[in-house]
């Protein structure tokens, strides 16, 4: 059996790990990280395990394996399952590809653009903060339109398809859209966008599943153990 160790940032992409693993029902440990208060920044805890401080990281057999897409498809193509699709179908891969490579940047440029004017705009005149936030209005809309493009098309495939394997079980695809996906269920999100019903009914279908359920909860359970409580 492999030993699997999952370096898991609560909020963050590591979650696609930790679900996917409980899909292919190998066993693992999963070690949990919490974002610094305020800052968004890694707590030291990470540090401690991964010299760069990246979630989300895993060790297998020894071997530290970094980056979401790899680590899944590493995993998929070495542990196949019957729950989920082992050999990569091109649709999966597109999507898989097109969650870090649409969707994420134009969520993360939505965000840095909000956050960046209010460190700026500090240290400007008058006049100067109006022309930055004429300008961030302006990056905001573009990055707004990008990213409710992208929603769109998502939401498009999933009207004819079950999963973005283009099957009949979830494929690397699935994974890698949870995070993006889930992060539009807020009601405050970077784009102030809401999701199509296509793309709810994937997520109803995604939370349905046993391993997403036997994730949630393992996470909950490991967080309660391993985090401390905050002093009073």
């Amino acid at each position: 059996m492999p030993d699997l160790t999952i370096h898991h940032m609560l909020g963050s992409r590591s979650e696609r790990v930790v679900w996917l693993a409980e899909e292919l029902g190998i066993p693992y440990k999963v070690v949990i990280h919490v974002p610094q208060t305020g800052s968004g920044r890694i707590t030291s805890t990470l540090t401690d395990h991964i010299k760069d401080g990246k979630a989300p990281s895993a060790f297998l057999d020894g071997e530290l394996i970094k980056e979401s897409g790899y680590i899944i498809e590493r995993l998929v193509q070495s542990f196949p399952s019957d729950n989920v699709e082992s050999t990569p179908s091109l649709d999966s891969i597109y999507w898989a590809h097109f969650a870090e490579g649409r969707v994420m940047p134009a969520c993360g440029s939505a965000m840095l653009n909000s956050v960046a004017l209010q460190a700026v705009t500090k240290k400007l005149s008058p006049e100067e903060q109006k022309g930055a936030q004429a300008y961030q209005a302006h990056l905001a809309k573009l990055f707004r339109g990008s990213g409710l493009q992208a929603l769109a098309e998502a939401d498009a495939f999933l009207q004819t398809h079950q999963w973005f394997s283009g099957g009949d079980k979830p494929g690397i695809g699935d994974f890698m859209m949870l995070f993006p996906l889930t992060w539009f269920t807020k009601p405050v999100n970077p784009l102030g966008a809401t999701l199509a019903p296509a793309t709810l009914a994937w997520l109803e279908r995604i939370k349905a599943r046993p391993g997403y359920q036997k994730m949630m909860k393992r996470v909950a359970d490991e967080r309660k153990a391993q985090v401390p409580k905050p002093k009073l």
